[in-house]
């Protein structure tokens, strides 16, 4: 994963960037709902970006119970093998493996690798990661050598220009498998895995409409750049792969605190993780195995294209299914080319936009694209309203788009006004649909059947979404946040949770609107239907808890089951139950 250390990937969130860009302002009456940010339906950038990805297979970072050599073992090897190290390649495995040039052991204290190639070892660490690729792991390998000739002479030819050894191309193969729509768990992406504040860092755009961490020339560009900034700092290129994989500032301070020399010297120390301990015999295991896989029984692999595309520039907005169209392939053929596309157009803003085509198709799209793009409209952008209590959410649901992607072409924050108007891009022919009706559950119904509906009210239902909180909930539907807790039997102490049913009185005219929006079903469920069988035939006992009752202890205790002692008491929290609560009890149940 291309990381820095400063600032730390797990930090990549924090970073400034114009996609954190908020409207500020109090909200009001006349406001529509500031969304939560996790809302229930509400795409997040990361989700947004994660939408047709693939995540990185789970190879292990380290391999189980295999600690890196320390202390006298390996100041032992060093000595073993002497100042010749270079010189003195293994002439047995050199014939073996059709006479690549493999070093055995692991180099002197203090001795440089050369700066125009990766030296390939064979040590103890590196054999562990050959025999996983040829046993367990070997699935994963042939994946790999399968994508190996799509992208393999592309990237060398990147890495060449920025002076990095052409054999740093096998790193994209541990990173990612060559998979240019690789998500890893640290939300690293692409076949070179950049974050998002080193993407950022190496002149990569990361936004709503393009993404090009993906983009094997770009990323492999960004990726040779940084590689080659590590190798200058440290002059070697196993630190630098190692620092590739921590960041520059851990190799730096390991470097410094143990007056080491070598990657390999780090070894001796608790310093760096144990990924990064495994990542550079990784490394080398995947280059061996790469440069002769014949000689390792992969045999019979199928063998990708190589990765050829010419390029044509189309107007912003352009549908990418009519620039397959315009060349008589698929539209998963154009995607496949263009991985760094987020969306299934073109950006609708910035200007024209360069697009890559099959190899050999040029002429074609001159000769079809004008007409297709003149008898049909490259994107659209349709005018919505906005309505009292509507979310982006819902208006991106209505339109089948994203509501980020709303947010940007209007240039507004989380926060919309009744009556706002927004333009919504859409594929060409779309027309609103109507908002999903949510299926509630009874038995979490909150209101309070003391509370009877004003006169020329009517009671509208919300169901509890993450993030909401009762101030969300009143802004939203207008009210207050004390009117809200009467109407649904809520103390100060209550807590909402979602799957929640929350009541909410409203005036005739306004009810219709929100109902609209918001279409709520209630099904009876099991609880409902126990707890009124329970109340039909029995009379209640309310148990005061005591220091030690469980919801099961209160059960058993009654002879009962904790589910129907759940249905009973809906609103109860059972994990926060304390000394003093009532709940309520129908022992003869």
């Amino acid at each position: 994963m291309a990381a820095v250390e400063e600032p730390s990937p797990a930090d990549e969130e924090a970073l400034p960037a114009e996609e954190a860009e908020e409207a500020s302002g109090p909200v009001s009456e006349e406001n529509a709902e500031e969304a939560p940010p996790a809302e229930e339906g509400e795409e997040t950038l990361e989700e947004i970006l994660e939408a047709d990805l693939e995540p990185v297979p789970e190879i292990p970072e380290v391999l189980p119970g295999e600690e890196a050599e320390e202390g006298p073992d390996l100041e032992a090897e060093i000595a073993r093998l002497g100042k010749g190290f270079y010189s003195n390649h293994d002439q047995e495995l050199a014939a073996l493996i059709d006479g690549l040039k493999i070093f055995r052991g692991i180099p002197p204290a203090g001795e440089k690798t050369p700066g125009d190639y990766v030296p390939m070892l064979l040590n103890r660490h590196v054999e562990h990661w050959l025999l996983y690729f040829t046993g367990k792991g070997q699935k994963f390998f042939e994946v790999w050598l399968s994508r190996l000739p799509k992208y393999k002479s592309l990237f060398e030819d990147i890495l060449a220009q920025h002076g990095v050894p052409t054999d740093l191309v096998y790193l994209a193969m541990i990173e990612s498998g060559f998979s240019p729509r690789a998500y890893s768990r640290a939300k690293a992406v692409g076949p070179w895995q950049f974050i998002r504040g080193t993407g950022k860092l190496y002149d990569l755009r990361i936004d709503w409409w393009v993404d090009e961490r993906r983009d094997p020339i770009a990323a492999s560009h960004a990726a040779a750049r940084y590689l080659k900034a590590l190798h200058d700092e440290f002059g070697c290129w196993y630190l630098s792969a190692a620092g590739y994989n921590a960041g520059e500032g851990k190799i730096r301070r390991g470097l410094a605190k143990y007056k080491a020399k070598s990657f390999w010297e780090l070894l001796k120390h608790r310093h760096l993780r144990r990924e990064t301990k495994e990542y550079v015999p990784k490394l080398i295991a995947a280059m061996i195995l790469a440069k002769a896989p014949e000689r390792f029984g992969f045999v019979g692999i199928p063998q990708e294209a190589p990765y050829e595309f010419e390029t044509v520039s189309v107007p912003e907005g352009t549908d990418v299914a009519l620039v397959a169209k315009s060349v008589g392939r698929t539209y998963e053929e154009i995607r496949d080319l263009n991985p760094h596309l987020v969306r299934w157009f073109t950006p609708p803003e910035g200007g024209d936009f360069e697009i890559r085509i099959p190899r050999g198709t040029s002429e074609r799209f001159a000769q079809n694209f004008p007409d297709l793009l003149r008898d049909a409209p490259r994107i659209q952008f349709l005018t919505h309203q906005v309505r009292r209590g509507e979310t982006l959410a819902q208006i991106a649901y209505m339109y089948e788009t994203d509501s980020e992607g709303i947010r940007r072409l209007n240039h507004i924050g989380r926060t919309l006004r009744a009556g706002q108007s927004l333009q919504v891009p859409v594929r060409p022919g779309t027309k609103p649909r109507k908002p999903p009706v949510v299926l509630a559950r009874a038995s979490r119904m909150l209101r309070n059947t003391d509370v009877a509906v004003p006169s020329g009210h009517k009671e509208v239902l919300h169901v509890v979404g993450r993030g909401d909180t009762l101030w969300d909930i009143a802004q939203r539907f207008g009210v207050t946040i004390g009117q809200v807790r009467h109407w649904n039997r809520l103390d100060r102490r209550s807590r909402i949770l979602p799957g929640d049913v929350v009541s909410i009185m409203l005036p005739a005219s306004r009810a219709a609107s929100y109902a609209e929006l918001n279409p709520v079903k209630v099904k009876s469920d099991t609880r409902v239907a126990s707890a009124a069988k329970a109340v039909s035939s029995s009379s209640a006992v309310r148990h005061k808890v005591r220091r030690g009752d469980t919801g099961y202890s209160i059960a058993r205790k009654y002879g009962i089951s904790f589910g129907d002692l759940s249905g009973w008491n809906p609103k109860t929290d059972w994990d926060l139950l304390k000394p003093g609560d009532v709940v309520v009890v129908y022992p003869s149940h």
